[in-house]
């Protein structure tokens, strides 16, 4: 029987660093929050729903570790595009709010 479990190739590593992000080439920046990463793409926490296929920009804002040295934001670019996998609203929230997967666009060489 096959497993239909974790796909990911990297580890994955779990924080609450804040960034900002915005819809490619709009300008309009908006606050949101990492809840995991990996080197192939992130998860975040945002107020706005972003339809699959949407391209962001992510920037990293100023973190402050928690001293675990663990993961903190080991592997996460301070600022890259990637393009968005799925999303979907978390249940029993307070306000409407979303988890958004983006996968990062690979570097062209």
């Amino acid at each position: 029987m096959t497993s239909l479990g974790e796909k990911r190739s990297y580890k994955q590593c779990t924080n609450e660093a804040p960034i900002r992000l915005t819809s490619f080439n709009t300008g309009c920046w908006l606050d949101a929050q990492v809840l995991n990463h990996c080197l192939e793409g992130v998860c975040v926490k945002s107020i706005f729903y972003f339809h699959p296929g949407a391209t962001l920009l992510i920037r990293a804002e100023k973190y402050v570790s928690n001293g675990s040295r663990t993961c903190d934001l080991e592997g996460m670019p301070t600022i890259c595009l990637g393009e968005v996998k799925w999303c979907r609203e978390i249940p029993d929230a307070i306000f409407s709010s979303y988890e958004v997967g983006v996968k990062y666009y690979a570097p062209e060489y």
